[in-house]
């Protein structure tokens, strides 16, 4: 429990990132304002954010499949069939260093408009799942 807790925070970090990134962009509307730094920056939080992510789902459930931690319905709810068929294959692509336009890196964008919310609904499911499950380290 303690080890997918901590691959979930090293998620956040990019998550926040992403987040702030976002925000910095929105205040700024001049045409500088995603500008190819932002850009490559923007891309980086995504990839890890993602990938990271996917990483605490796939072990969360193997984990749960084998009885070895609680199912919780607040998060299998959130785990569906078709962000794990967006977000996995995007991971693959982002952890083997794929090229560049990889089908698998550029569907995610298909998607755009719904993947950062669910991924966030998702993080913050888990932090509640933890926080309820989780036991002091002995």
């Amino acid at each position: 429990m303690h080890s997918l807790q901590h691959c979930l925070v090293r998620s956040d970090v990019m998550r926040y990132h992403h987040d702030d990134l976002v925000r910095e962009v929105l205040a700024n509307d001049g045409p500088d304002a995603f500008n190819d730094v932002k850009k490559v920056r923007f891309m980086a939080y995504i990839a890890f954010w993602y990938t990271a992510l996917a990483g605490v789902i796939e072990r969360y459930e193997e984990l749960r499949d084998k009885g070895a931690v609680p199912a919780d319905p607040a998060v299998d709810s959130l785990l569906t069939e078709e962000f794990k068929n967006i977000t996995k294959p995007f991971r693959n692509s982002v952890a083997h260093c794929s090229d560049f336009d990889d089908r698998r890196t550029l569907e995610l964008f298909n998607h755009e408009p719904t993947i950062p919310d669910q991924a966030a609904a998702i993080a913050d499911a888990f932090h509640t799942y933890f926080r309820v499950h989780k036991r002091p380290k002995a």
